[in-house]
């Protein structure tokens, strides 16, 4: 179930699988392409699995719309094999109208 209120979205779906396993994969940032349900994530991210706040990691990105661009990703809470929290910040882009954006928190978690 999806629920969206106002500018929050949140989802719930049951996995088989430890609980350990599943943070293991969300906090490699090499996996969060094959995770990626919208495409815009590319492949290749070369970064050590996150392990704390304040961890930081890049992912390229690409749309349509914008072309090519960098997100960075700080983490923002972690307990381990229960919960992480990502704030993403664009750190590069290639359109002038998205200059702007760069170095703005996306404030999304």
């Amino acid at each position: 179930m999806t629920e969206i209120k106002g500018e929050t979205v949140s989802a719930t779906r049951s996995i088989e699988a430890t609980a350990g396993r599943v943070f293991a994969i969300v906090t490699n940032p090499a996996m969060h392409h094959a995770l990626d349900g919208s495409g815009m994530l590319r492949p290749g991210v070369e970064a050590a699995a996150v392990s704390g706040v304040g961890d930081v990691f890049r992912m390229p990105m690409h749309n349509d719309e914008m072309g090519d661009y960098e997100m960075e990703n700080q983490v923002v809470e972690y307990e381990q094999d229960r919960r992480i929290a990502l704030e993403p910040v664009r750190v590069s882009a290639l359109r002038p109208e998205e200059q702007d954006a760069i170095g703005n928190s996306a404030h999304r978690r």
